[in-house]
């Protein structure tokens, strides 16, 4: 096994806002009502790249989000956000302002957009106060979920340190839910790498689950702010099936909050 790296490696960390982040925003217009009355009848697809080639689109249309890496018709805007460092910086929550090269004609649009990324990034960054409301813990962790899985698949393509722990770990579907709650995704490991899935699609028959007693559980274990192991010994996780499935997964979903701290 080879050793972890000290820090996150920045190429990683970029490509996270594209393939991590951005894929979360159609869980985020099908569940909060909110947003869906700031989109309202907009409809038109919002293009984002960096300078260093990475890619991704979101469409709204019908009310929802559809996330893909390269944009199905004429973007409405196009926001590049400059260099690896920058990036990083932006997907970091530091100053780091993207650069509009496509949409100055749309102020509405683009009015819009920015109203929907801060109300997205309140929930996957929440002030301790709202975590106090039930219905906005469980959607913070139903994005949280879905952003863990979805840059764990990245992490395990482009980290070496991940694909090395990778090798180890048989293959199979592993289930993530909370108990007792609509609120379930799953990610299946194969020879070609880690495929993740939530809601309708997540995999009802996997070889493996992790359950968490509780929405507030599930958000301390994915936010890094209580220990996964502890939590299994307290009763807070419960594990079943393939465990040595769920062990190499976990080892590696550990790694997400390194390159996405909270």
């Amino acid at each position: 096994m080879i050793g972890e790296p000290p820090v996150p490696l920045p190429s990683v960390c970029a490509g996270l806002f594209f393939r991590g982040v951005l894929p979360a925003f159609e869980d985020y217009l099908k569940f909060d009502q909110g947003a869906q009355k700031i989109l309202g009848s907009m409809e038109g697809e919002v293009w984002f790249t960096n300078r260093d080639g990475l890619s991704a689109c979101l469409r709204f249309e019908n009310g929802k989000a559809f996330w893909s890496e390269v944009p199905e018709g004429k973007p409405k805007a196009h926001l590049d956000l400059g260099s690896e460092a920058n990036t990083v910086r932006f997907i970091r929550g530091g100053v780091a302002i993207p650069r509009l090269k496509g949409g100055f004609l749309r102020p509405v649009f683009l009015s819009k957009l920015l109203r929907l990324f801060l109300r997205f990034q309140k929930y996957l960054k929440p002030p301790a106060k709202a975590l106090q409301d039930p219905e906005f813990r469980t959607l913070h962790v139903r994005l949280a979920l879905a952003v863990a899985l979805f840059s764990l698949a990245e992490i395990g393509r482009e980290d070496a340190w991940a694909r090395k722990m990778l090798e180890s770990c048989p293959n199979g579907t592993i289930n993530f839910r909370v108990e007792g709650e609509d609120l379930t995704a799953s990610i299946e490991k194969a020879p070609g790498g880690l495929y993740p899935r939530r809601g309708a699609d997540a995999c009802l028959e996997a070889d493996a689950e992790v359950i968490f007693a509780s929405s507030k559980v599930a958000m301390e274990i994915l936010t890094q702010k209580s220990d996964s192991h502890a939590a299994v010994a307290l009763g807070g996780i419960r594990v079943e099936g393939l465990v040595p499935l769920a062990d190499g997964i976990n080892h590696v979903l550990d790694r997400v909050a390194r390159y996405l701290p909270s």
